[in-house]
């Protein structure tokens, strides 16, 4: 079994941020789920339902990753008052999500801290 991945799930200012570390790029199966399970359980429980996923740390990610965080962010706008958004990505990571056309369905910011402000307007 592969070893964890850094994932930091914890309250800013109101907001649930979810903080991915650098191997989200390197996602084994394994991984790709227990990441999947930790992101999607902090989208149920997060209170308020106002979610940010910081990648500022991960340098890139598959189809894999990119199907996670569109699952997190159906889970986090199902429910009421839920807002999402993505703060901090690298440049291969923007333009992944730039080709899937995934920044017209998102918010994107360059910090944690527009990020979150954003989520409480």
């Amino acid at each position: 079994m592969s070893e964890s991945v850094s994932i930091e799930v914890e309250s800013q200012r109101g907001a649930t941020v979810i903080a991915l570390g650098a191997e989200v790029g390197d996602l084994d199966d394994d991984r790709v789920d227990e990441v999947a399970v930790l992101m999607l359980e902090a989208a149920k429980t997060a209170s308020p339902p106002y979610l940010v996923v910081d990648l500022s740390q991960t340098k890139y990610f598959g189809s894999s990753f990119l199907g996670i965080l569109f699952r997190v962010w159906n889970r986090i706008r199902a429910r009421q008052g839920g807002r999402f958004a993505i703060c901090g990505l690298r440049d291969f990571c923007a333009d992944v999500i730039e080709t899937a056309h995934l920044n017209e369905l998102w918010d994107i910011f360059d910090s944690c801290e527009d990020a979150i402000a954003s989520l409480k307007n």
